[in-house]
């Protein structure tokens, strides 16, 4: 009976120590190319002049850099040849950067091949190799610079947080 009752114990423990390895090998492998994505429809595919989208992602610490992407969905309506936007990044450290871009957009030109009904997706990086040494949240803020009261043709824009290089 005691025999028994030790060999069920260390059938537990043993169970119980494999089963935690497993889910602590699983974690480190699914977190190391995990993929954060955050995404800001526009109804009508209109994105107005003074509309700015602001974005809050939740970022825990880690020891490898990131690389943070901005993208931009549009349909074959998006007449531009490219989109200048302001974007305001604030770090969970609390460093603030902002820098001006313009994302190079050739015209509908992969929406006329699919034939004309599918959005497009074109991406920047923002940042390459940023470090987050505490956790928090990163957040940004993205204006439209297009000179017009409102750009049509844009499905959203969104953020991504990617596994990056230093």
């Amino acid at each position: 009976m005691i025999q028994t009752k030790m060999k069920k114990n260390k059938f537990h423990s043993f169970f119980w120590l494999a089963l935690s390895i497993v889910w602590a090998l699983t974690g480190i492998s699914c977190g190391r190319d995990k993929v954060i994505e955050s995404y800001h429809p526009f109804p009508g595919g209109i994105w107005q002049r003074y509309d700015i989208v602001k974005f809050e992602i939740p970022l825990a610490k880690t020891s490898k850099p990131v690389n943070v992407i901005f993208f931009v969905r549009t349909g074959p309506q998006f007449s531009q040849d490219h989109l200048p936007f302001n974007m305001v990044m604030n770090t969970p450290s609390g460093e603030e950067r902002i820098m001006e871009y313009d994302l190079e957009i050739t015209p509908g030109k992969e929406a006329l091949k699919a034939g004309g009904q599918q959005d497009t997706e074109r991406t920047m990086v923002l940042k390459r190799g940023l470090l987050i040494t505490g956790g928090g949240k990163l957040q940004l803020e993205i204006e439209n610079l297009v000179p017009r009261m409102k750009l049509e043709g844009i499905s959203g824009i969104g953020i991504r947080i990617v596994a990056g290089t230093e």
